[in-house]
């Protein structure tokens, strides 16, 4: 699908870093077929019989007039290292907080529901909190720019509404969890979809365990219900996860995303998000709370700086890239 056209193409070489571990490039499998490269590599004589032996095929040399040098960066000027234009980026960290208050009255999008019928709109009141990207309306948004269908969400998102409070949970026989609220939702079915976790960890953002959910797929659901998970104290999220294909982002799936309304949990008053101004991230029992990404450790090193090779017979006295 063609992306939209209040977006310009763009257009980024960057170095990445996914995890602990740096993946600059992808190397295929033993059992891949070789990669056809060009016509002249494959030329081979084939009255030669060492060839047959398993010996090395003579491959005909490229024309320059066929070569074209995209870029050759060996990031060094001088006494100091110069990144030529690259630049790096965590890709563990998300690209945006989508949980906001929206009123859905102004939108630039000009639908009025999702090809699943699911409609842009509060789930009650003029209000509600809603887990989705809209179209920027002011300066191009270089993260949405290369989205095929907005509002709606996108690939690999990992987007949390959490309690603010750390409360205990009700007194009696079996201490239980109380909660209540409503919910739309429209994603890409059993892929994509949203979740009710808990932990007792209440000074950090670990040890969350599902306890309701799997709302999927295109549809509304209302919970009010007693989760069995100890005397706590806990905290509650709302946790939404999405793969790396088929969402707004690709266009191969058009989704609302998620919206929930009429937010409670055992002493807190219902939050209907009616007080909070368009955009807010918050109200004052509950926040969004994505997981920060690990970190962009990524830089040029040189010899002269004391980030040496392990290898002590190999030494490279220039500049070079490592996540440290």
């Amino acid at each position: 699908m063609r992306p939209a056209s209040w977006c310009a193409s763009l257009a980024v070489l960057f170095l990445s870093l996914s995890s602990p571990s740096l993946v600059l490039a992808r190397h295929a499998r033993s059992t891949d077929p070789p990669l056809r490269t060009s016509a002249w590599s494959e030329v081979v004589s084939r009255d030669r019989p060492e060839d047959e032996m398993g010996a090395a095929p003579h491959l005909n040399a490229s024309a320059v007039a066929t070569t074209v040098v995209l870029n050759s960066s060996k990031f060094d000027s001088g006494a100091t290292c110069v990144a030529n234009g690259w630049t790096t980026v965590d890709l563990t960290t998300q690209t945006g907080d989508w949980w906001h208050v929206d009123v859905f009255a102004d939108a630039p999008w000009g639908g009025t529901s999702t090809p699943a019928g699911i409609t842009f709109s509060p789930i009650q009141g003029g209000r509600s909190m809603w887990m989705a990207a809209v179209p920027p309306t002011g300066p191009v948004n270089t993260v949405l720019c290369g989205y095929a269908a907005l509002p709606g969400y996108g690939n690999g998102w990992n987007q949390s509404f959490c309690s603010k409070a750390c409360l205990a949970t009700s007194s009696g026989p079996t201490p239980d969890l109380d909660v209540a609220f409503k919910l739309k939702f429209d994603t890409e079915p059993t892929y994509d979809g949203t979740v009710l976790e808990y932990t007792t960890d209440c000074t950090g953002n670990t040890g969350w365990t599902e306890i309701d959910g799997g709302w999927s797929g295109a549809g509304t659901a209302t919970v009010a219900a007693s989760y069995p998970v100890g005397p706590g104290p806990v905290k509650i999220r709302l946790h939404f996860t999405s793969d790396t294909s088929w969402s707004n982002q690709d266009g191969l799936y058009v989704g609302f995303g998620v919206a929930v309304d009429s937010l409670t949990w055992e002493s807190t008053s219902t939050e209907g998000f009616e007080a909070e101004p368009v955009g807010s991230h918050s109200s004052p029992d509950w926040q969004s709370c994505n997981t920060p990404g690990f970190g962009n450790y990524l830089a040029l090193f040189k010899r002269t700086t004391g980030a040496n090779y392990e290898d002590q017979c190999l030494q490279n006295l220039g500049c070079y890239w490592a996540a440290i």
